[in-house]
Formats: C-alpha cells, sequence, structure tokens
C-alpha cells in the first residue's frame, strides 16, 4: 500500500514537473526589470565620469600650462626688473669703471634671484665684468645678446634658449642696452635657467599619466615633467614630433589640439605666450590615463550588478516558489472537485519546508478582504459551499422524480396493455374489411365481364336488326327491353363501382388506423423504457 502511494506521488510530481510554468518568465521579467536599469545606469555613471574625468584632465592641462606660463612669465619680468636695477646703479651708470666695485654689485643683484646664473655688464670697448670666470678669448661684443641689446637700445631683449658649455644647462638671456652719463654705450645682460619652472612643475600633477613641457620655439625641451618617466628629456629636440609641429602650426596662441585617429583623451593644451615669446607650454596625457578610474568605476559596476542579481535571483526564486505552491494548492482542491470529493481551502496550512512555499501558502489563504489570491480561495470555498446546497437539493429532487417514476411506470404498463387490446381489435376489423374489400372487387370484376358479354349481344341483335327487316317489328319489343336491363346493368355496374371505391377508401382508412396502432404502440414502448431509466 505504501509502494503504491509512493509511486503515485512520484508520477504526480513527474506529471507537475513536465508542466509548463510561468516561473521562467517572471525569473526573465524580474531579471530585465533589474538589469536593463542597472546597465543604463552603469552605462550613464560610465559616460558621465568618463566626461567628469576628461574634464578634471583638460582643467588640469589648462592649469598646468598657465601655471608654468605663469612661472616664466613671473622669471621673466623679474629678470627685467634685475636688469634695470643694474643697470641704474651708479658704479655703471657713472660711468666710472672700477671693476672690483661693479663685480661686487652684480654678485648682490645675482644673489637677489636664485635663477640668474650670471651677471655681466659689458662695454663696447670689450671690457666686461662678471660673476662668472669667462674664458680668455671671451669677446664680450661679438656676444649674440649684446648685438641684439645694441640694436634696440632702450629695451630688454631675450636671446633663444641655448645650452650651456659650463653646466650643460639650458638658459636663456636677457639683455639691455643703454648709455652711461658720458655717453658711453653700456650692456647689462642677465643668464637665467629654467631651475624654477623645473620646481613648479614637480608640484604639478594632471591627471594619472600627464606631462607639462616647456619648449623653445625651435623646438628643444627646456623643462618637461611627468607621470613616472613620461615627460620629455631636457634639451630634446622635438622638432618632428606630431605634437609640435601641430602648436607650430595653430593660428591661435592658446588652445586645444586633436591629433587625427587619437582618443579624445589624448588631446592637447597649448599655450604660446605673447607674440614674439620665444618659449611655448603644452600639457597632455596618455590615451590610457583613464583606465585606472574606469576599470574601478567597471569593478564596482559590476560588483553591484552581481549583488542585484543574487538579489533578484533571491526574490524570483521566492516568488516562483510561491506561485508554485499556490497553482499547486489551488489545482490540488479543483482536481479533488472534478473527481467530485469537494473540499474548502483551509485557512491554515501545514508548514511547509521552503521559505517560498510558506509564503505562497499565506498569500493564498482564504480571505474576503485578502489578496487577489485570497479572494480566488475564497470564492473557491464560497461555490463548494454552494454546491453542497445544490447537491442537497438534486438529492431531494431526485427522490421525487423516483416516485413518480413509478407511478409513471405503473401507469405505463397499463396504458401498454390496453393499447395491446385496441390493436388486437383494430387488426381484427382490418383483416375483416380487407376480405370484404377483396370480395367486392372480385363481384366488380365478373360484372364488368357480364357488361362486356350484354354489350356484344347487343351489337348481334342490332346486326340481326340490320339483317331482318321484317323481323324488326317483331324484335322492337325485345330491344326496348334489351335496352332497358341494359340502362339497367350499367346502372348497376356504376353502384357496384361507387361501392368499390367505397371499400378501398374504408381499406385506405383501416391502413391509417393500423399506422396509428403502430405510433401508439412505439409511443407504449418508449414510455416503458421511460419508466424503467426512471
Amino acid at each position: 500500500m505504501g509502494d503504491n502511494s509512493s509511486s503515485e506521488r512520484t508520477l504526480e510530481y513527474m506529471v507537475r514537473k513536465r508542466q509548463k510554468t510561468i516561473g521562467n518568465y517572471i525569473m526573465f521579467i524580474l531579471l530585465a526589470v533589474g538589469l536593463i536599469p542597472l546597465i543604463a545606469m552603469a552605462l550613464a555613471i560610465y559616460d558621465t565620469t568618463s566626461d567628469l574625468l576628461m574634464a578634471r584632465n583638460d582643467s588640469a592641462k589648462l592649469s598646468a600650462v598657465n601655471v608654468v606660463q605663469t612661472e616664466r612669465s613671473k622669471l621673466q619680468k623679474q629678470s627685467e626688473y634685475v636688469l634695470k636695477k643694474v643697470a641704474g646703479y651708479p658704479e655703471i651708470s657713472g660711468g666710472k669703471y672700477d671693476e672690483k666695485i661693479i663685480k661686487s654689485q652684480l654678485d648682490r643683484a645675482k644673489d637677489a634671484c636664485q635663477y640668474i646664473q650670471t651677471v655681466i655688464v659689458g662695454y663696447s670697448d670689450d671690457k666686461y665684468v662678471s660673476t662668472q670666470p669667462e674664458p680668455a678669448d671671451y669677446k664680450v661684443t661679438s656676444r649674440p645678446w649684446y648685438t641684439k641689446a645694441v640694436a634696440n637700445e632702450g629695451q630688454v631683449c631675450w636671446t633663444n634658449p641655448y645650452k650651456s658649455a659650463a653646466t650643460g644647462k639650458y638658459l636663456v638671456t636677457a639683455s639691455y642696452a643703454m648709455r652711461s652719463r658720458q655717453g658711453k654705450l653700456i650692456v647689462v645682460s642677465v643668464d637665467l635657467t629654467y631651475a624654477s619652472v623645473e620646481k613648479t612643475l614637480t608640484q604639478l600633477k594632471i591627471g594619472n599619466t600627464g606631462r607639462v613641457t616647456l619648449v623653445s620655439k625651435t623646438g628643444i625641451v627646456l623643462a618637461s615633467k611627468g607621470t613616472g618617466n613620461s615627460g620629455y628629456k631636457e634639451g630634446k629636440d622635438i622638432t618632428s614630433n606630431a605634437v609640435f609641429k601641430a602648436i607650430k602650426n595653430a593660428n591661435a596662441r592658446k588652445g586645444t589640439i586633436h591629433l587625427k585617429g587619437t582618443s579624445e583623451v589624448t588631446d592637447v593644451y597649448y599655450d604660446k605666450g605673447a607674440v614674439g615669446s620665444g618659449s611655448w607650454a603644452f600639457s597632455s596625457v596618455h590615451r590610457n590615463d583613464l583606465f585606472n578610474e574606469r576599470m574601478t568605476m567597471i569593478k564596482h559596476a559590476t560588483i553591484v550588478a552581481v549583488v542585484v542579481v543574487i538579489l533578484i535571483l533571491f526574490l524570483t526564486v521566492l516568488t516562483v516558489r510561491g506561485l508554485k505552491e499556490i497553482a499547486n494548492i489551488l489545482m490540488e482542491h479543483l482536481e479533488q472537485a472534478g473527481k467530485g470529493h469537494f473540499k474548502k481551502i483551509p485557512e491554515k496550512f501545514e508548514k511547509a519546508s521552503s521559505l517560498g512555499a510558506r509564503y505562497g501558502q499565506k498569500i493564498v489563504a482564504p480571505k474576503k478582504d485578502g489578496n487577489e489570491f485570497s479572494r480566488i480561495a475564497n470564492g473557491f470555498n464560497e461555490m463548494i459551499e454552494q454546491i453542497g446546497e445544490l447537491l442537497e437539493s438534486v438529492k431531494s429532487q431526485s427522490d421525487n422524480v423516483a416516485e413518480k417514476s413509478d407511478s409513471l411506470l405503473e401507469l405505463s404498463k397499463q396504458t401498454g396493455k390496453a393499447t395491446e387490446e385496441v390493436a388486437q381489435t383494430i387488426t381484427g376489423i382490418a383483416e375483416v374489411t380487407s376480405s370484404q374489400a377483396q370480395e367486392t372487387q372480385e363481384s366488380v370484376t365478373k360484372l364488368e365481364e357480364l357488361s362486356k358479354v350484354i354489350d356484344e349481344l347487343n351489337e348481334s341483335v342490332q346486326a340481326m336488326n340490320a339483317e331482318s327487316d321484317e323481323s324488326a317489328k317483331i324484335n322492337q319489343d325485345n330491344m326496348t327491353t334489351m335496352d332497358n336491363v341494359n340502362s339497367n346493368w350499367v346502372a348497376e355496374l356504376d353502384d357496384m363501382k361507387a361501392l368499390s371505391q367505397s371499400v378501398q377508401n374504408m381499406n385506405a382508412d383501416i391502413q391509417d388506423i393500423t399506422k396509428i396502432i403502430n405510433v401508439i404502440n412505439e409511443i407504449s414502448r418508449q414510455t416503458n423504457l421511460l419508466a424503467l431509466n426512471a
């Protein structure tokens, strides 16, 4: 007995397993509802964050270039101030040449700015005073800075950056030409290093892989700093570099350059400074500059997505199991009702093993003012009650029908018996009538034959009358008599035919009566069947 019950449960489980379920659809819908907004949000965050990071880098590049140009401009102004201050010293502008005193003044001016490497005062007779020892063949009037200052007397002139033979560092020389009180031409110059710019560059941060560079307009790197080894080496010639070429060919003094075939991340911001400036600044980042931030963002988005998927799967499994439990409870009671076992859905169930099943049992518990499933279960229970009342009413009506069926059966038996007797009587009458009709038909036939014989006899008499004129008179009476007889026979024949027709009509009526008897017999038989069924 236990084995059969187990087999039935196993079979029922396999059948339910093969049945279709909306669980997959619900899982798909919940995953779609959860993941599509998440993916859309992640993509939006990714794009927004990328734009913000790029904006940050652009701002950092702009700021770095501005800082470099500001520092360069500051250094330039400071140098110009030192030049004009030195030129105003009485020991220099007074016209009296005292090398010792002049050198002392130049050392003081040099010490006033740590980025000044050398201060020189040169005269038209090739005399000069320098804060640094110069080669024996040093001729001041042949120096580029000297000739340029003389050509632009009264203005501060700048040379292009050049490499110092003594230190190997790149310098730029500012010079200023003036006249002493005696009208003697004097040129003051200072050699500046880019140490201040390099110091400023070390404090800048452009993204993760950015670099900022100060380059001469001839393509020589004066100072460059970047993350790791991304900066250019000082003194490097970058005239063949695509970035430098783009900056050189740019019409605007400052702006952003996008190289064809490169990412927007690598866009370069540049500033050429004022017109005539001998050095330009530009800043850029590597194409993978945003890689770490983007990967971090993707990693966080992935973690969030995994957590959301896990929550969705949990809720989906919980929901699907709950719906399956609801469906199983409803289907079980419907199947039992289909088999004639009307059982209400209970308000409390035996505690299920899984959380989803318990959730489903709680949802489907019948309540008049509950959720949709509760109201369905409550409606099912009300239907069961109404069906019970209907069955009681049907049972009561069945008893009444049974009693009436018994009475009808008895009545049908009596009706059948009476019908059989009527049928036998009518059958006897039909047989007698049929015999009489047959005899009448035979009499009609004989009278018709006799009529033919009389007609032939009449014709013979007429023939005899024609042949014998003499006997006409004698036979006249006979012919008259024969005509009367013939007329009587014809009348009798018509009466016999009318009688025959009446007999045929009676025979037809008898046949109709026979059909009616058959119908009554069929009704009796059906009545007997109904009585037996009842």
